[in-house]
């Protein structure tokens, strides 16, 4: 793509924002279907995603594994055809996008700019029936508490498509190279 930088800046700007040395070039690696990463924005994002996200999340759900009150952990996978910013990158399945579907607003002209036109109201109707759900009734059905044996993970479109199951210990390889390198400072 014409006016892309090279991997340099993407790398070295995973580095500045706490991604240990060479974790680039792992995430580079490990780049699979669906989340195929062909670009080095891509590739950036995965590795900053987990970072600052999907990891510290887990780290806390493993810690609270063993509490008395139940901890659940949640991935979304719809991938928003959105590209607000001058590169027109998509947005992706990007950090506060499950917010318009959590509260079913996708009727608000505010939440089109971040969902696209056409978000799947399914996925809407599936994420705020669940939080309605525990909120009344503390109870999630068949999405089990998060646990260091199985770690099971409720992923609404799964792949980016329309399948909301339990995941048990997604993306695993990924995870495992962060097993003993997240440095919170």
């Amino acid at each position: 793509m014409v006016g892309w930088p090279g991997a340099a800046p993407f790398r070295t700007r995973t580095e500045v924002y706490g991604a240990p040395v060479g974790f680039y070039d792992r995430y580079a690696d490990t780049s699979v279907e669906p989340y195929v990463r062909n670009a080095p924005s891509g590739i950036a994002c995965a590795t900053l995603t987990d970072r600052m996200f999907r990891i510290p999340t887990y780290r806390i759900a493993e810690a609270r594994s063993d509490a008395p009150a139940t901890t659940h952990v949640f991935e979304f996978g719809w991938r928003s055809p959105a590209t607000p910013n001058t590169l027109r990158v998509k947005l992706g399945a990007c950090h506060s996008l499950p917010l318009p579907f959590v509260w079913d607003t996708l009727d608000n002209p505010d939440s089109a700019e971040f969902t696209g036109p056409n978000p799947p109201q399914g996925l809407a109707d599936a994420l705020h029936g669940r939080w309605v759900e525990f909120v009344k009734t503390g109870d999630l059905g068949q999405w089990a508490p998060y646990n260091t044996t199985e770690r099971p993970v409720m992923t609404f479109y799964r792949d980016n498509k329309p399948d909301n199951v339990i995941v048990h210990d997604p993306r695993r390889d990924e995870r495992e190279i962060w097993k003993n390198d997240l440095n919170p400072s």
